[in-house]
């Protein structure tokens, strides 16, 4: 039986962790698509993805294992975080994949189709970045005048968007 995901108490937001079980990443998924669409579309949701990395060089040396999610739900006051576990599945879940290539949501985030990109290579999934509807916060600053380039990172972004400087130190 698929189990809740834990949930981990924030003043900001309420944080869910889904372990990397198809079962319970499929009903967490359709769990999240029946509340957000208690309200009419269209549906937005941040994404990024995570894989290990070489200690030195930082370069990727492995499948993306973790796909953070941020939704807004109806009647909720807060942002939902779910941290998706995806170590050690050798597909995506089923219903994980009708999600993202759902036309109805957009996935938004820096670098997200990049995300996308590897999600698809790591787990087989020809043409998924053509089934995916993504919008490039980057490359929306861009367009709006307010970064150089549209491939600027996270950091840099938030510091001259949102104006917090963001610390993405491992300490």
């Amino acid at each position: 039986a698929a189990q809740n995901p834990k949930v981990l108490p924030s003043p900001w937001y309420n944080l869910h962790v889904v372990e990397a079980k198809a079962n319970d990443i499929n009903t967490v998924v359709l769990a999240l698509q029946e509340k957000m669409e208690e309200k009419d579309g269209p549906y937005y949701v941040s994404l990024d993805a995570e894989w290990p990395t070489h200690q030195y060089t930082k370069k990727k040396k492995g499948n993306v294992s973790l796909l953070p999610v941020v939704v807004r739900l109806p009647n909720e006051s807060l942002p939902q975080v779910y941290l998706i576990r995806l170590k050690g599945l050798k597909t995506l879940p089923s219903e994980l994949v009708k999600w993202l290539t759902n036309r109805e949501y957009t996935f938004y985030g820096v670098h997200v189709g990049g995300d996308i990109s590897n999600l698809a290579r790591d787990y087989n999934l020809p043409n998924l970045k053509d089934r995916v509807r993504t919008i490039e916060l980057g490359t929306m600053a861009r367009r709006r005048d307010k970064v150089a380039k549209g491939n600027v990172g996270l950091a840099h972004l938030s510091e001259v968007v949102v104006g917090r400087k963001l610390d993405k130190d491992e300490d």
